[in-house]
């Protein structure tokens, strides 16, 4: 029997994560605004509900497809954790047991009737109060009938998603619920902790003993995913004229900016060698072709090589600061190169990254940071684990034909 609930918590919650979320509502406006499908929400707004069902009917002319290995569905994140994660536990993942699917569009049609009710209620019980949440709500909405077309024809064996606030993911975590379907999350963040979910989730694979405990507090069976090891900080930090620093980028960042800095950088250290900078992951890396000093690295391969190249790094709002910190790699935060407000993962608050001053003397201020007691009383690699036995196991049983 399903819960038809499940639609208005997910609902509330997307609503309220926007709401407190800490980028600006005008960058969240003209970044909507910017794309197709936020152009014709913003004409559809004044017309309320009825005018985001002929958004949601769209649907129907182009379902969606999704990824199924063996008998599971997978919605992975650009960082490929879902990914990853079954390579970890399989050795070598084929590529051809992994296949693209999408449901009829009669199926995806007879969802969209079957829940106009659903998603009225849903609707209402968002309380819209800014095209913003209109539009992630009607969004929320589109892949939701999606999803339940999908289910309303086979059952998989379980959704194992990556756990963020995507509109895609928290729609499949409502119709997952709703069908019964047991739901895997996949934790990107590698220290925050995030709200629980607003639908029911069976297993969180996490990447902190931390974010395990959580996970295990609200019900869930926690898992930590290991990371690929765990080294001591390479110091102390060459000039840069003798060593290779890095540039770590997320989605979001100016590219304008980033070259202003650049050039100031370099105003003081101008017999550096050029900073190998790292897109995010689908980059487009032609924005970034007139960075000043800079070599554009392939996104495309693997974070922990990248860093073995590395003396130190530069890096904006990214997860990927824990990961090169794992690696030994010191990292200095860049403020105001993007969007977010400064420090958004909490990085410097916390006394784990060291934030980058025009005035300080440098390197040497980045040696005495990291190889100072107040970082080392903050930084705890024993939150991490290194032997990936547990998760090995689990994902071995849930793609069993008996588990």
């Amino acid at each position: 029997m399903k819960v038809y609930d499940s639609l208005n918590k997910v609902v509330k919650f997307a609503v309220s994560e926007l709401r407190s979320s800490k980028l600006p509502l005008e960058d969240r406006t003209r970044i909507l605004k910017s794309t197709r499908h936020g152009r014709l929400l913003s004409f559809l707004y004044p017309f309320g509900f009825v005018g985001g069902m002929v958004f949601v009917a769209g649907a129907v002319a182009r379902p969606v497809s999704t990824t199924v290995f063996r008998s599971l569905v997978l919605e992975d994140h650009a960082s490929k954790v879902v990914r990853n994660s079954l390579n970890r536990a399989f050795g070598s993942v084929l590529e051809n047991e992994f296949r693209r699917i999408k449901p009829p569009r009669a199926a995806v049609l007879r969802s969209f009737i079957r829940n106009l009710k659903v998603m009225r209620r849903a609707y209402k019980s968002g309380d819209l109060h800014h095209f913003t949440e209109f539009g992630r709500v009607l969004s929320l909405f589109f892949f939701y009938i999606v999803w339940t077309a999908l289910f309303s024809r086979a059952s998989p064996k379980a959704a194992l998603f990556a756990r963020t606030n995507d509109v895609k993911r928290l729609a499949l975590g409502a119709a997952a619920e709703e069908y019964g379907i047991p739901v895997v999350t996949f934790t990107v963040d590698r220290v925050a902790l995030r709200n629980p979910a607003p639908f029911e989730v069976d297993t969180v694979l996490s990447w902190t003993r931390r974010q395990r405990t959580a996970a295990e507090k609200e019900g869930s069976r926690g898992i930590q995913m290991p990371v690929p090891s765990i080294r001591s900080m390479k110091l102390p930090v060459p000039e840069n004229d003798k060593g290779s620093y890095g540039l770590l980028l997320n989605a979001k960042c100016d590219t304008e900016k980033l070259g202003i800095w650049i050039r100031s950088f370099y105003s003081k250290h101008p017999d550096g060698m050029p900073l190998q900078v790292r897109p995010h992951p689908g980059f487009d890396t032609e924005r970034l072709k007139d960075l000043p000093y800079s070599e554009i690295c392939d996104w495309h391969q693997p974070l922990g090589e990248y860093l073995d190249t590395l003396d130190m790094a530069f890096a904006l709002n990214t997860n990927a600061v824990i990961e090169a910190l794992l690696h030994g790699i010191p990292v200095v935060y860049l403020g105001g190169l993007d969007p977010y407000e400064y420090d958004l993962h909490r990085f410097v608050a916390d006394g784990l990254v060291y934030p980058y001053g025009s005035e300080d003397i440098f390197p040497q201020a980045v040696n005495e940071f990291y190889s100072s007691d107040a970082f080392r009383s903050q930084w705890n690699p024993d939150e991490f684990v290194t032997d990936g036995t547990k998760e090995r196991e689990f994902l071995l049983q849930l793609t069993s034909h008996k588990g």
